[in-house]
């Protein structure tokens, strides 16, 4: 599925990691149309103004919000 904007990207990478708790996150970078693991991990970091492991961890004890 192609994404419009980097911000799009990760909004839907967001969900798919709110939706699906357990998915591996180089399953969520591919499906968000990001090629390369350590852009998507930069870019979600400097987007969402948390690392990927916290927001997943923050989702599971309800102090992060997906859409944060």
């Amino acid at each position: 599925m192609q994404r419009n904007t980097l911000t799009e990207s990760i909004d839907y990478a967001a969900s798919l990691i709110a939706q699906h708790p357990g998915m591996h996150l180089t399953e969520v970078s591919e499906q968000s149309g990001f090629t390369n693991n350590t852009s998507f991990y930069r870019n979600f970091k400097l987007y969402k103004g948390v690392g990927l492991k916290e927001f997943q961890c923050g989702l599971r004890n309800g102090t992060v919000s997906k859409s944060e």
